[in-house]
């Protein structure tokens, strides 16, 4: 199994509270948005600055996207999303009980499962479908 990246996502409760941060203050460039148009509120972001990349999500999106994530999410948490060339090999390194969120194809064309490691951190294990 390759990594090809491994990233933060950063879950909060209001995302816009914390572009200025982000942007104005740290230098980093908003390079998606969800939802990308409109008046309703930011849910999802990716913003990158030299040759880092930092994910920030709404508590809320995330447990839409993933409900049995509920009850393990809350602010200020960093879920790591990993993303690799070979899933099924990825899933080799975990037992059955770290499996904490059952795979999933997702809209942006990827196949996921969330992991739990020893410690307790959450780690997002992704691969791009082709």
């Amino acid at each position: 199994m390759k990594v090809k990246r491994l990233t933060p996502i950063y879950m909060v409760n209001k995302l816009e509270d914390l572009l200025p941060f982000w942007v104005d203050r740290l230098g980093y460039r908003l390079t998606v948005k969800v939802p990308d148009e409109g008046s309703e509120p930011l849910v999802f972001a990716i913003l990158h600055r030299e040759k880092t990349e930092v994910m920030l999500q709404t508590i809320a999106s995330a447990i839409e996207e993933v409900p049995s994530m509920a009850t393990r999410l809350e602010p200020g948490m960093c879920i790591h999303y990993m993303e690799v060339d070979d899933l099924d090999e990825a899933l080799k390194a975990f037992s059955p009980e770290q499996i904490v969120a059952a795979e999933r194809s997702t809209f942006y064309g990827t196949r996921e499962v969330v992991v739990v490691d020893p410690a307790g951190n959450l780690l997002e294990v992704a691969q791009r479908i082709q």
